[in-house]
């Protein structure tokens, strides 16, 4: 869980699955701590903490404790290897059968204020894996990625659907804008490419999804001396 609108609308519709079908199942929520994405925790903390809300949930019921992992300052390849060697951990400790990623594809048509700065491979997301060792985790049905082949309007439709517009949405982010352009992460760049990724989908941005968490002392100062 990134804490961004896909990872968040999926963990919703599996909680929702558990709780309409009455099935024993637990959800581990997952984060990667990256450098671009500090706030990604506090983010998803309070999603999930808004999934148990709009669904009703006993906290601790289904959503078990966060696992949250850093790696130190990694460039991406390395990263990716990192995290897939945790969840085979995970896997082999017997702490879970299975791994859902909210991956999502590239808008298709590709509009043009959307071609630059852009993941390439999500432009053909059938070779994310493709002569890569993670194309095993998915063979083996231990990493499941629902949204590979949807982009980010199709996650719209679901959060319409939903309900979750107002009351889901408004607590995730996208954005990777710093903290000098943000406003201590509570404003959206509106420059970055996510930001416009989501203003495509949605039609909006989305400000202050950690309106109840005050910047650290520490962001403060990081944030002056910048």
């Amino acid at each position: 869980m990134s804490g961004g609108a896909d990872s968040s609308l999926l963990a919703f519709l599996l909680a929702k699955t558990i709780v309409d079908y009455n099935l024993d199942l637990k959800i581990l929520p997952m984060s990667f701590k990256r450098d671009n994405k500090p706030w990604n925790l506090a983010v998803a903390t309070n999603v999930i903490e808004k999934i148990e809300n709009i669904l009703n949930i006993e906290k601790g019921k289904i959503f078990l404790s966060h696992n949250y992992c850093y790696f130190g300052n990694h460039e991406i390849s390395e990263f990716h290897d990192k995290s897939l060697k945790h969840i085979n951990n995970l896997k082999e400790s017997k702490l879970v059968t299975i791994v859902y990623n909210g991956l999502t594809k590239n808008p298709d048509p590709l509009p043009e204020e959307l071609y630059d700065k852009r993941e390439i491979i999500r432009d053909n997301p059938e070779q994310i894996f493709t002569g890569n060792e993670s194309i095993n985790y998915i063979e083996e049905k231990l990493i499941s990625t629902p949204f590979l082949f949807q982009t980010k309007q199709f996650i719209a439709e679901l959060y319409k659907k939903h309900n979750l517009l107002e009351t889901l949405l408004p607590y995730t982010r996208s954005c990777e804008g710093l903290i000098r352009n943000t406003n201590f992460f509570r404003e959206a760049c509106k420059t970055c490419w996510w930001c416009r990724e989501r203003k495509w989908a949605f039609a909006k941005y989305i400000d202050d999804p950690l309106i109840h968490i005050a910047p650290s002392e520490k962001l403060k100062k990081q944030c002056q001396a910048l």
